[in-house]
């Protein structure tokens, strides 16, 4: 079971959630690819800052599946720098 950490492209919102990722997407996504996902009854854009394990201590049963790639982001080792600068400036 693979699961995907998104940052959601919505305004007011700096902390990543989990998403399931079907078999039909695997070969497609990867840290920095731009998803589609559902939160709070909305459908809204994000971007995959990592790919793992699900967390232990949420239950998998509870985590939506992202909805579909809909574009290729930055390279891997540009999203973590970027999220080393949002920590070292307390930035976004």
């Amino acid at each position: 079971m693979l699961v995907a950490r998104v940052l959601p492209d919505v305004s007011g919102i700096e902390r990543v959630f989990d998403y399931l990722v079907g078999d039909s997407l695997r070969a497609r996504i990867a840290v920095g690819s731009r998803v589609r996902v559902v939160l709070n009854g909305r459908r809204v854009a994000g971007w995959v800052t990592e790919l793992g394990d699900p967390d232990p201590a949420l239950p998998v049963e509870r985590l939506q599946p992202l909805l579909e790639v809909i574009g290729h982001g930055p390279d891997p080792h540009v999203v973590a720098l970027s999220a080393w600068a949002a920590r070292q400036w307390c930035g976004p």
